[in-house]
């Protein structure tokens, strides 16, 4: 889709200070903020760094908890089955942690907005 159409808008400074404070929040352009408004979607946060490097982290942890579970599936395969399956419950409790964290962060956006 080609976006050949344009419209200008009038702000107060409060408004406009307003803007820019939530495309801030979210890392996305104002044109970007605007589109996403439009198509009914609420903007999300962008993550911080603390959480890239969370990922980074825990993927190195994943890499090399995988390669253990391997080894000792190689021994006693049960056991490796075990860990595999706590591994994973984990992973779930941590991603649904992740989406409690993100969700009380978008209340930011909410309030501003």
């Amino acid at each position: 889709m080609y976006r050949n159409k344009s419209f200008v808008i009038r702000l107060t400074q409060k408004e406009m200070d307003k803007l820019n404070k939530n495309v801030k929040l979210t890392g996305k352009t104002r044109e970007g903020f605007v589109r996403t408004l439009l198509m009914g979607f609420e903007p999300q946060l962008m993550p911080s760094q603390e959480y890239f490097d969370y990922i980074r982290a825990l993927w190195l942890v994943v890499n090399n908890l995988d390669d253990l579970f391997r080894i000792v599936g190689r021994k006693d395969e049960e056991l490796g089955r075990k860990l595999r399956d706590q591994f994973k419950e984990l992973l779930r409790i941590t991603e649904g942690l992740q989406f409690i964290h993100a969700n009380k962060k978008s209340e930011e956006i909410k309030a501003v907005i």
